[in-house]
């Protein structure tokens, strides 16, 4: 076993990499990587200022500069690295023997790191897409059915009005679900190539993309059930405010992730982050917050969507941050006997792979170390399905 070192094993391991890349991980490559925080060890802080929107005041000509306060950029979000996982296996002398004698060594081995890879990369796209609770409004999808003759674009046009009058510009990105990607690529104004301008679609079912978005595919994405809204309302909120003064309204019933719909709001849904208990409960959504300001009113609290949705989500590329490093390893290294790193050129993660050489036997290691979080709401949307 001796002979088999990480460095002879490479070919197996590159190829069972470009495997794993055929997975669907859209929100991967469509967040932003912020490498400053990668020496941050698992559970540390790293934090990020934000400042806060800003009114203009009338310019009075004065012999002095204008008396400019201080500003509070600490309230902004944070990060931790807080996962940290690997995939274990193993060869005993005997059975590599055997495995080489049959010629299936280098094969069954290629398979391994493969699995391996494909469940850490599923675990990262599954925590990135558990971020829609923090989106700020969801599409009006109701009446509509995703990507047919009658919606066409419309929806996609609905998601875009959203982010742009949170103020969201730059680099936007669409993660669909299977489902909704499916409902996209046979969609016939999209299929038609003198209508798509392309034959992407068409010829290789390539999302590419669409008013400004960079549509991406992942199975990470997975269906929301909502609580329940029997009795929920809404008395009090300041305009724009996160905070919500409702009756009716306990932690049992509205969840978070939750689409709100709100009397006398009929243009926006909102998200729910969260709901507190006992009098005067407070119902949280996220900012930018309500768009309309309610003093003693009683406007129903109901669902968009009856019971369940899918929750495809749009957003600008800095609105979610991922962060990824190897496995930090003690001052002077562990028992490994060979170590190697194996990036993946479609998403970007590092993985490392391990070999420690044990009694009658090798075991491998592939290991990396993740943190995520939604650095800003005002630039999530949702497509509710």
């Amino acid at each position: 076993m001796s002979a088999n070192t990480l460095t002879n094993l490479i070919p197996d391991i590159i190829e069972s990499m470009d495997i794993v890349c055929r997975e669907m991980v859209g929100f991967i490559p469509a967040v932003m990587r912020d490498s400053s925080a990668e020496r941050a060890a698992v559970g540390q802080t790293i934090r990020w200022p934000v400042t806060t929107k800003k009114t203009p005041t009338p310019i009075t000509p004065s012999y002095i500069g204008p008396d400019a306060s201080g500003e509070d950029v600490s309230g902004g979000p944070t990060l931790s690295i807080t996962k940290s996982y690997s995939v274990p296996f193993a060869w005993n002398g005997e059975e590599t023997k055997g495995a080489m004698n049959a010629g299936f060594y280098a094969k069954l081995f290629q398979q391994q790191v493969q699995q391996a890879m494909r469940g850490i990369i599923n675990m990262v796209e599954a925590d990135l897409a558990s971020l829609y609770i923090y989106a700020s409004r969801a599409c009006k999808t109701t009446g509509l059915k995703l990507f047919d003759d009658t919606d066409g674009t419309e929806s996609l046009a609905l998601l875009l009005q959203i982010l742009k009058d949170n103020g969201s510009a730059g680099d936007l990105q669409l993660v669909l679900g299977s489902s909704a990607a499916a409902r996209m690529r046979s969609a016939r104004n999209l299929f038609k190539v003198n209508e798509a301008g392309s034959d992407a679609l068409l010829r290789r079912g390539e999302l590419g993309s669409l008013l400004g978005f960079g549509v991406h595919e992942s199975a990470g994405i997975v269906k929301h059930t909502n609580g329940t809204y029997a009795n929920a309302v809404v008395t009090d909120n300041a305009l724009d405010g996160t905070a919500l003064t409702t009756t009716g309204c306990t932690a049992a019933v509205i969840l978070a992730g939750d689409l709100l719909k709100i009397a006398n709001d009929s243009e926006n849904v909102y998200v729910s982050r969260n709901v507190g208990t006992g009098a005067g409960t407070l119902l949280t959504i996220n900012k930018p917050g309500a768009k309309v300001a309610r003093v003693g009113q009683t406007d129903a609290i109901t669902p968009l969507i009856a019971t369940s949705y899918i929750p495809n989500m749009a957003f600008s590329r800095e609105a979610i941050a991922l962060v990824t490093r190897v496995p930090a390893q003690p001052e002077g290294g562990d028992g490994a006997t060979d170590v190697y790193v194996v990036t993946d050129p479609l998403s970007g993660l590092a993985m490392e792979i391990r070999k420690y050489g044990q009694y009658h036997q090798n075991s491998w290691e592939v290991g990396m170390s993740w943190g995520y979080t939604a650095v800003k709401s005002e630039m999530i949307a949702l497509l509710a399905q």
